[in-house]
């Protein structure tokens, strides 16, 4: 009672403090819920009922209080570790462990965060699912016409994971630092990834959906 579950598709910013100028969350949850439930929604003091946060290129579940009740609630139980929070990853090369404990301090700078001795205490476990070390792929066809012989498949150097990262802290970007620290840097990521495009593009995802 007094909570609810929103489901952030990416391109959307969970708005807790300040304006950048984005999609802002709250403004969803103003327009979607019941006048009954908009309590804590329009009070940037209680961070518009969010509870935690998700990067703005990044999709996924976020707990909200419509209520008092329901935020202070939420709180407690955030801040005593009954909520676990995971989230699905894909990395950029392969995992080499199937389990790892991060627990490494991260700086945040004005740009971006950063692993350092200097930053706050952040605690991630990362639990690789599934690995690919990368497979045959076919040869650029215009090379094979020049050498007058069909296409030959070639060994390819890419290889990925899939892991589920669970947080016991929530720094900002951490998922993404502790990934980069890894070595397996998020493949959509153009800031802490090895690759600068952002292959989730805002422009082609929906609004978000509110659950319960």
């Amino acid at each position: 009672r007094g909570m609810c579950l929103v489901l952030k598709p990416p391109g959307w910013e969970v708005d807790t403090e300040g304006d950048s100028g984005i999609l802002h969350l709250s403004g969803f949850l103003q327009v979607a819920l019941q006048p009954s439930q908009r309590a804590v929604a329009f009070r940037p003091d209680f961070s518009f009922g969010f509870v935690h946060r998700l990067d703005t290129p990044s999709s996924g579940l976020i707990l909200t209080g419509t209520s008092f009740e329901g935020y202070a609630c939420l709180e407690m139980q955030m801040y005593t570790y009954e909520i676990v929070r995971e989230y699905y990853v894909l990395g950029r090369g392969a995992a080499l462990c199937s389990q790892l404990d991060v627990c490494q301090h991260i700086f945040d700078g004005r740009a971006s965060a950063q692993v350092s001795e200097h930053g706050r205490p952040a605690r991630s476990h990362i639990r690789c699912v599934a690995s690919s070390r990368g497979g045959p792929c076919v040869e650029d066809a215009a090379a094979s016409e020049e050498q007058d012989r069909p296409a030959q498949p070639r060994a390819s150097r890419e290889a990925f994971c899939q892991v589920a990262i669970q947080i016991f802290t929530g720094r900002r970007h951490q998922i993404r630092v502790h990934m980069q620290h890894s070595d397996i840097p998020s493949i959509a990521d153009g800031r802490y990834g090895l690759n600068p495009t952002i292959f989730l593009r805002p422009s082609s995802v929906g609004r978000p959906r509110r659950r319960g």
